[in-house]
């Protein structure tokens, strides 16, 4: 029950933050914006996958070593 209202009050604060922006910048300059914002997001998730992905490999790399016996 607290979640849903959670939920509420932050999608009530989302929908006045959008439509203050709206109204400041106007719709044309909105959709850019948020276009841009998305291509970044878009950019930085794909390199924060890529920097997951090479950590993986390195570690199964070198887990995959072994000591000589001496």
């Amino acid at each position: 029950m607290l979640q849903a209202l959670l939920s509420a009050i932050v999608d009530l604060v989302l929908s006045v933050a959008w439509s203050a922006i709206v109204r400041l910048l106007g719709l044309e300059n909105v959709v850019e914006i948020a276009t841009a914002i998305l291509g970044l997001s878009c950019i930085v998730v794909g390199s924060r996958c890529s920097c997951w992905a090479t950590e993986d490999s390195a570690l199964a790399v070198t887990s995959s070593w072994t000591v000589p016996a001496a």
